[in-house]
């Protein structure tokens, strides 16, 4: 896993150098995360973009990481004579990546705020890996185990929200706060059934901060 880490830092190191060549505004962004499976529930991470202005509007592209080592439990039901359960106790390290295009529209701008209706959409890039303990009946059945699975170039969309205040500590920083809820998918789309479905809904959260270059 710490070989993901270190590709993550080297490309957005690489993007930051681009932004401030190219870029208009860039952007910085910690994030928060829930997910629709309990791969990525409560995942962190962030995300570094840059934009450019067609009149009133934002055009742009992010990349964003998530990561999810919250542990979670998988319970299952046995039904061999007396009915039991099995319990999957995992120790998740994974990862999403995420590159997107995104639009943004202000449905209402001020001189010290804006309110941003917008819509994305992308790549995404899974690498799940950590370890788990089965248990029936609060006895360990096996060891320690471990796994690892990845789906790469799965496509997501999602709408959002974005309240951004202008003006902070200088004319050419701001801060704003979206909510972004998207559509992914592991398997085959509107698959159902599976550990990795074909359709996986997200929450994010984020805190941003921006740097115009326009100013």
């Amino acid at each position: 896993m710490k070989g993901y880490y270190t590709k993550i830092f080297i490309f957005l190191s690489l993007l930051i150098f681009e932004t401030t060549l190219y870029a208009q505004e860039v952007e910085l962004s910690a994030i928060y995360s829930n997910s629709s499976v309990e791969n990525y529930q409560k995942a962190v991470g962030a995300g570094v973009g840059y934009f450019h202005f067609i009149r009133n509007s934002r055009l742009g592209i992010s990349v964003q990481s998530h990561f999810n080592s919250f542990p979670y439990d998988d319970i299952y039901s046995l039904f061999t004579g007396e009915t039991s359960y099995l319990i999957m106790e995992y120790r998740p390290e994974n990862v999403r990546l995420a590159v997107q295009l995104s639009y943004a529209y202000p449905v209402v701008s001020r001189p010290k705020s804006a309110l941003y209706l917008g819509c994305n959409a992308g790549m995404n890039y899974f690498f799940m890996k950590g370890s788990y303990i089965p248990y029936t009946d609060g006895i360990a059945l096996d060891t320690v185990k471990d796994y690892e699975k990845s789906f790469t170039h799965r496509f997501g969309m999602g709408m959002f929200l974005e309240y951004e205040l202008k003006g902070i500590l200088s004319d050419r920083i701001s801060s704003s706060i979206r909510i972004n809820p998207e559509v992914t998918g592991f398997e085959g789309m509107f698959m159902c059934g599976s550990r990795y479905p074909g359709l996986v809904g997200w929450l994010n959260f984020q805190w941003i901060i921006k740097y115009n270059w326009m100013k």
